[in-house]
Protein backbone atom coordinates (compact mmCIF):
# COMPACT_ATOMS: atom_id res chain seq x y z
CA UNK A 1 0.00 0.00 0.00
CA UNK A 2 1.15 3.59 -0.86
CA UNK A 3 0.31 6.06 1.43
CA UNK A 4 0.93 10.04 0.49
CA UNK A 5 1.67 11.69 3.70
CA UNK A 6 -1.18 13.26 5.91
CA UNK A 7 -3.70 10.54 4.67
CA UNK A 8 -2.82 7.80 6.48
CA UNK A 9 -6.32 8.19 7.80
CA UNK A 10 -7.84 6.95 5.07
CA UNK A 11 -5.35 3.94 4.10
CA UNK A 12 -7.28 1.47 5.91
CA UNK A 13 -10.46 2.16 3.85
CA UNK A 14 -8.95 1.98 0.35
CA UNK A 15 -7.90 -1.08 1.69
CA UNK A 16 -11.17 -2.19 2.93
CA UNK A 17 -12.86 -0.81 -0.39
CA UNK A 18 -10.49 -2.80 -2.76
CA UNK A 19 -10.94 -5.54 -0.35
CA UNK A 20 -14.96 -6.46 -0.06
CA UNK A 21 -15.68 -7.04 -3.49
CA UNK A 22 -12.49 -8.79 -4.42
CA UNK A 23 -12.50 -7.05 -7.79
CA UNK A 24 -10.66 -4.17 -7.54
CA UNK A 25 -6.97 -4.02 -8.53
CA UNK A 26 -5.82 -0.65 -7.65
CA UNK A 27 -7.58 2.46 -5.81
CA UNK A 28 -5.67 6.05 -6.08
CA UNK A 29 -6.86 8.86 -4.45
CA UNK A 30 -6.33 12.24 -6.55
CA UNK A 31 -6.50 16.14 -6.18
CA UNK A 32 -8.18 17.68 -8.93
CA UNK A 33 -5.19 18.65 -10.93
CA UNK A 34 -3.86 14.84 -10.64
CA UNK A 35 -1.66 14.88 -7.83
CA UNK A 36 -2.02 11.88 -5.79
CA UNK A 37 -2.78 11.58 -1.96
CA UNK A 38 -3.25 7.71 -1.07
CA UNK A 39 -3.63 4.67 -2.94
CA UNK A 40 -4.07 1.27 -2.66
CA UNK A 41 -2.98 -1.86 -5.06
CA UNK A 42 -0.69 -0.25 -6.85
CA UNK A 43 3.40 0.37 -7.48
CA UNK A 44 4.12 4.21 -7.62
CA UNK A 45 4.80 3.85 -11.32
CA UNK A 46 1.06 2.66 -11.87
CA UNK A 47 -0.61 5.22 -9.58
CA UNK A 48 0.99 8.22 -10.86
CA UNK A 49 -0.38 6.74 -13.78
CA UNK A 50 -3.72 6.07 -12.98
CA UNK A 51 -3.61 9.95 -11.69
CA UNK A 52 -2.59 11.26 -15.01
CA UNK A 53 -4.96 9.17 -17.06
CA UNK A 54 -8.27 10.26 -14.38
CA UNK A 55 -7.26 13.43 -14.76
CA UNK A 56 -7.18 13.04 -18.28
CA UNK A 57 -10.60 11.73 -18.98
CA UNK A 58 -12.07 13.97 -16.30
CA UNK A 59 -11.05 17.09 -18.40
CA UNK A 60 -12.48 15.28 -21.57
CA UNK A 61 -15.73 14.22 -19.82
CA UNK A 62 -16.05 18.03 -18.68
CA UNK A 63 -15.37 19.28 -22.45
CA UNK A 64 -18.27 16.97 -23.18
CA UNK A 65 -20.68 18.13 -20.51
CA UNK A 66 -20.07 21.74 -21.99
CA UNK A 67 -20.63 20.76 -25.31
CA UNK A 68 -23.50 18.61 -25.38
CA UNK A 69 -24.92 19.00 -21.70
CA UNK A 70 -24.89 22.76 -21.10
CA UNK A 71 -23.03 22.35 -17.87
CA UNK A 72 -20.13 21.83 -16.20
CA UNK A 73 -20.58 18.72 -13.67
CA UNK A 74 -19.32 15.50 -14.21
CA UNK A 75 -20.01 12.93 -11.12
CA UNK A 76 -18.59 10.26 -12.70
CA UNK A 77 -16.57 8.75 -16.00
CA UNK A 78 -15.78 5.33 -16.75
CA UNK A 79 -13.90 3.31 -19.47
CA UNK A 80 -14.55 -0.40 -20.28
CA UNK A 81 -11.26 -1.98 -21.60
CA UNK A 82 -10.89 -5.52 -22.80
CA UNK A 83 -10.03 -6.90 -19.49
CA UNK A 84 -10.38 -3.81 -16.91
CA UNK A 85 -12.59 -1.02 -15.99
CA UNK A 86 -11.69 2.70 -15.35
CA UNK A 87 -14.08 4.66 -13.02
CA UNK A 88 -13.41 7.94 -11.66
CA UNK A 89 -15.53 10.06 -9.25
CA UNK A 90 -15.87 13.08 -7.93
CA UNK A 91 -14.51 12.49 -4.33
CA UNK A 92 -15.39 15.89 -2.52
CA UNK A 93 -14.24 19.28 -3.07
CA UNK A 94 -10.88 19.29 -5.31
CA UNK A 95 -10.41 15.50 -5.54
CA UNK A 96 -11.02 12.58 -7.46
CA UNK A 97 -11.47 8.31 -6.40
CA UNK A 98 -9.83 6.39 -9.58
CA UNK A 99 -10.73 2.63 -9.69
CA UNK A 100 -9.16 -0.13 -11.68
CA UNK A 101 -11.36 -2.78 -11.68
CA UNK A 102 -11.33 -6.56 -13.18
CA UNK A 103 -13.83 -6.35 -16.68
CA UNK A 104 -15.87 -9.27 -14.45
CA UNK A 105 -17.22 -6.61 -12.17
CA UNK A 106 -20.47 -5.17 -12.29
CA UNK A 107 -20.29 -1.51 -13.31
CA UNK A 108 -23.46 -0.68 -10.99
CA UNK A 109 -22.18 -2.21 -8.13
CA UNK A 110 -18.61 -0.62 -8.35
CA UNK A 111 -20.18 2.74 -8.53
CA UNK A 112 -22.10 1.75 -5.50
CA UNK A 113 -19.35 0.79 -4.00
CA UNK A 114 -17.53 3.77 -4.68
CA UNK A 115 -20.60 6.45 -3.58
CA UNK A 116 -20.19 4.63 -0.26
CA UNK A 117 -16.19 4.97 0.26
CA UNK A 118 -16.55 8.47 -0.85
CA UNK A 119 -19.36 9.56 1.91
CA UNK A 120 -17.02 7.59 4.25
CA UNK A 121 -14.16 9.53 3.09
CA UNK A 122 -15.86 13.05 2.11
CA UNK A 123 -14.37 14.71 4.84
CA UNK A 124 -11.12 13.86 4.59
CA UNK A 125 -10.95 14.43 0.95
CA UNK A 126 -11.77 18.29 0.55
CA UNK A 127 -8.17 19.57 -1.47
CA UNK A 128 -7.85 23.75 -0.63
CA UNK A 129 -6.81 25.48 -3.56
CA UNK A 130 -2.92 26.49 -4.02
CA UNK A 131 -2.49 30.21 -3.47
CA UNK A 132 -0.90 31.92 -6.14
CA UNK A 133 2.87 32.37 -5.43
CA UNK A 134 4.07 36.22 -5.86
CA UNK A 135 4.97 36.80 -9.59
CA UNK A 136 6.95 39.84 -10.27
CA UNK A 137 5.57 42.34 -12.15
CA UNK A 138 6.06 42.01 -15.90
CA UNK A 139 8.54 45.13 -17.26
CA UNK A 140 8.23 46.26 -20.64
CA UNK A 141 11.55 46.69 -22.11
CA UNK A 142 12.74 50.10 -23.03
CA UNK A 143 13.11 50.84 -26.15
CA UNK A 144 14.96 54.02 -27.48
CA UNK A 145 12.78 56.38 -29.37
CA UNK A 146 15.70 56.88 -31.85
CA UNK A 147 16.77 53.93 -33.88
CA UNK A 148 20.28 55.43 -34.10
CA UNK A 149 20.64 55.14 -30.59
CA UNK A 150 20.48 51.20 -30.99
CA UNK A 151 24.07 50.89 -33.37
Amino acid sequence: MTIVPAVDQIAGLLEQFAARGGYVRGVVVLSADGLPKASHGLDTASRDQLAATATGMWSLAGSAASVFDGSETVRQVAAELDHTTLFVAAAGSGSRLAVVADRQARPALVSHEITMLIKKLQSHLATAARPMEAVPPVVPPVVPSDPAAMS
